[in-house]
Parts: structure tokens; C-alpha cells; sequence
């Protein structure tokens, strides 16, 4: 039976991981939220400017009515994953604080802010609210 103790890392190991976790996640969430708007903008432009789209889905009102649920479903889980994001990151910056290896202000800067979580979520919910009533009104 091997009875040698289990390993540890050093503090400037988890350090440097725990940093990497968090500015992975701040990286993270700014590329995600690009992508997405880009595809919730490339929906909303093809409803604007697609007569025959507009056409047909004016004339297939069920059809309509599910291509805004599934425009919301899409928002819904953008959320969810801006949340994801979020608390990831709040767990990352929990543990380096904990570690004490160095001062929280710096790497506090790396941290998902609350602001950037409520204003992307806006944003998306916003243009998919949008894309919805172009759907169903025009």
C-alpha cells in the first residue's frame, strides 16, 4: 500500500491557475456575447429585410408565433450562460482572495462585474424582443 502523502500544489501554482481560470472566464463572456449579438443581429436584419420571410410569416401566424418563442428560448439561455460566466468568475476571484498569494486589487479588474452581467442581458433580450415584434407586426 503506497502511503506517500497527496500532492499539493504551491500557492503561486494555484495562483496562477485560479488567475487563468478568471481571466478566461472575463475573455470568455466578452467573445460569447459578441458571437451572439452578431447572430440576434444577423435574425433581426433578415426579418427586416426579407420580404418573402415577412410575407410567409405573416401568412403562417403558427409559424410566426414559434419562430418568437424559439427567439426568446434563445435569450433564456443566454442568460443562463452569461450567469454561468458570472458566477464562474465569482468563484475564481473567491478562491484567489482566499489564497492571499497577492492584493485583490490586483487581479479584481478580471472579475465579471454585475453591471456587464444585467447590460448584456438587457441587450440580448432587447433585440430578441425586437426581432419579435418584427416578426409579428410587420
Amino acid at each position: 500500500m503506497n502511503m506517500e502523502p497527496p500532492l499539493e500544489a504551491s500557492p503561486k501554482e494555484k495562483f496562477d491557475t485560479l488567475f487563468g481560470l478568471l481571466k478566461d472566464h472575463y475573455a470568455g463572456l466578452f467573445d460569447f456575447e459578441f458571437k451572439n449579438v452578431t447572430v440576434l443581429t444577423l435574425l433581426l436584419g433578415w426579418t427586416l429585410a426579407s420580404n418573402d420571410a415577412r410575407s410567409f410569416l405573416h401568412t403562417h401566424r403558427g409559424i410566426a408565433y414559434c419562430a418568437c418563442v424559439v427567439v426568446l428560448l434563445y435569450a433564456a439561455l443566454l442568460l443562463i450562460s452569461i450567469w454561468k460566466f458570472y458566477r464562474r468568475s465569482l468563484l475564481a476571484y473567491a478562491q484567489l482572495s482566499e489564497l492571499g498569494y497577492m492584493p485583490t486589487e490586483y487581479f479584481r479588474m478580471r472579475r465579471i462585474q454585475p453591471f456587464t452581467v444585467v447590460s448584456f442581458t438587457l441587450l440580448n433580450w432587447a433585440v430578441a424582443f425586437l426581432i419579435s415584434a418584427v416578426i409579428l407586426f410587420t
